[in-house]
């Protein structure tokens, strides 16, 4: 049984944790830092849980030790009582696996411990072999109720291996939701490869994503692995699932059905290649819409459409707002020798009423700016000008004075505000029966669930 490390001299995990871990690692334990190390250096033990507060060093501080001093590839996970945003920061970038606040139910604290660590027998050496996905690891944050259903959702998901489509407007972070899906999995010693397809031509998106044979068109000089291939046994991200030509589309959806695919240019006599490959993609369309327009096929829709994962805009959780703001201070703060930067309270007042088109890739380009541009530590009202342009202040629609400036509501969100109203009516004229909505919309059965599940309305 593998070996696993709590570092608590408070005893502050819970008991139906420590029950439920017994039963799948066998337990070791140490009240210091001093302690753990001593532990570390004798025992083969691949997973650590730790404390922010010991008694002899800071929890960080111990995590780096085992980092440089005993084994950069043992999983740690910090239990948190409440610390401050810069110092979960600090913990994330000194490699801790997960932070989880140790006052959270007992059930989610299991399900983030199982996602952070390895079930495989202590594997150092496989874990430098395996493929993994480039950059630095962000912190999954958020405090809302429309947040922690996704976190929910996210680890039931992860469960199975049943390729996902995640839906959401651009810049909510379907990538982070992405990797969330891939860290939780049991795929996380393979491969994590994102796929970005807009960058490329068609034939070179084909050629990337399932490979070549030599001289398959002009210029393969020599035969090519795709990312299917090189992501066996692992995890492909497609975030831009709606842009590819209908000839992709086919060929995709033949790898959905068979998990099978042949390369670009390989001989018809040739057997095809099968792969253990789950499939994550993303789109900020309203793939239906593209249906009944003609540049997305049925069959590939009702394909990758089969289970859904909605990523609520910022707007409609506004509780992440400030904790997400923060998070990206510190972060780009290079926290602990960098400086220290913080957010004005009437910048934090402005965020929370500003209604966020760009969602968290805007929030986070917006503390990026005022950090880079600031003539001090603490960022005010000057250095986040367009959340007091009364331009992008959010409005509930259009003002009795429609011709001024600020009573001019965003297209994209009048549409969104006004589709929501009218389901918000539909579902109680058809007595919230679906057959009945989708008669008196003249839409699809299916065009009418999709749409409610978005905006999470109960039939």
């Amino acid at each position: 049984m593998e070996l696993l490390l709590i570092v608590d001299n408070a005893d502050s995990l819970d008991i139906r944790v420590r029950t439920f871990l017994a039963g799948t690692y066998s337990l070791l334990s140490a009240r210091s830092g001093k302690e753990a190390l001593e532990t570390l250096s004798s025992e083969e033990c691949g997973n650590v849980i730790l404390n922010f507060s010991l008694p002899d060093m800071p929890g960080v501080l111990l995590l780096q030790k085992i980092q440089r001093e005993i084994d950069p590839h043992i999983r740690v996970v910090m239990l948190s009582g409440g610390v401050e945003v810069r110092e979960i920061v600090h913990a994330m970038r000194s490699g801790a696996a997960d932070v989880i606040e140790q006052r959270s139910e007992p059930e989610t604290i299991v399900e983030r411990l199982l996602a952070a660590f390895s079930c495989s027998p202590y594997p150092s050496k496989s874990r430098q072999q395996s493929p993994q996905p480039v950059g630095e690891q962000r912190a999954f944050i958020f405090v809302s109720a429309a947040m922690k259903k996704v976190n929910f959702e996210i680890t039931r998901l992860a469960r199975t291996d049943f390729d996902v489509l995640l839906c959401g407007e651009t810049g909510v972070g379907k990538d982070l939701v992405a990797s969330q899906l891939y860290f939780r999995s049991n795929r996380k010693q393979k491969p994590f490869l994102p796929v970005s397809m807009r960058a490329l031509n068609e034939t070179l998106i084909e050629s990337e994503l399932f490979g070549h044979e030599r001289g398959a068109f002009s210029g393969a000089e020599r035969a090519k692995t795709g990312k299917f291939e090189a992501a066996r046994g692992g995890t492909i991200f497609i975030p831009e699932i709606s842009s590819l030509s209908e000839a992709l589309q086919l060929k995709l959806l033949y790898f959905l059905q068979y998990k099978r695919i042949s390369r670009v240019g390989q001989d018809a006599k040739s057997s095809e290649i099968p792969l253990d490959v789950r499939l994550i993609m993303a789109t900020n369309d309203d793939l239906h819409d593209l249906v009944e327009r003609g540049t997305l096929r049925e069959d590939f829709y009702h394909r990758i459409a089969g289970v859904q994962l909605h990523i609520p805009p910022l707007r409609e959780r506004v509780d992440d707002i400030i904790p997400l703001s923060e998070y990206f201070v510190e972060f780009y703060s290079g926290y602990p020798s960098g400086p220290r930067y913080e957010i004005s309270p009437d910048v934090k007042e402005a965020m929370l009423s500003y209604h966020w088109p760009g969602n968290i890739r805007e929030l986070e380009n917006a503390v990026k700016h005022a950090m880079a541009f600031s003539s001090g530590r603490v960022l005010g009202i000057h250095d986040f000008p367009r959340l007091f342009d009364p331009a992008y202040r959010r409005t509930p629609g259009l003002s009795e004075s429609a011709d001024t400036h600020d009573a001019i509501q965003p297209y994209a969100e009048a549409m969104l505000e006004f589709k929501r109203s009218y389901f918000q009516k539909l579902l109680p004229r058809a007595q919230g029966n679906v057959m009945k909505a989708a008669e008196l919309a003249k839409m699809t059965p299916q065009g009418v669930r999709r749409i409610l599940n978005s905006f999470q309305l109960r039939r």
